[in-house]
């Protein structure tokens, strides 16, 4: 689903991809997104 139609500017979005990759947590290539610690991203929620 397109960022636009889940109420999240495209701006606020490529600087969240950006802070996740800069932190090694996702590897974004093309239009696809790979978790690579997904402990450390959802860890917190299961908490």
């Amino acid at each position: 689903m397109p960022v636009s139609r889940r109420g999240t500017a495209p701006e606020t979005f490529s600087r969240a991809l950006k802070k996740l990759q800069e932190e090694v947590k996702i590897r974004v290539k093309g239009n696809r997104i790979r978790i690579l610690k997904a402990d450390s991203l959802f860890g917190p929620l299961v908490r």
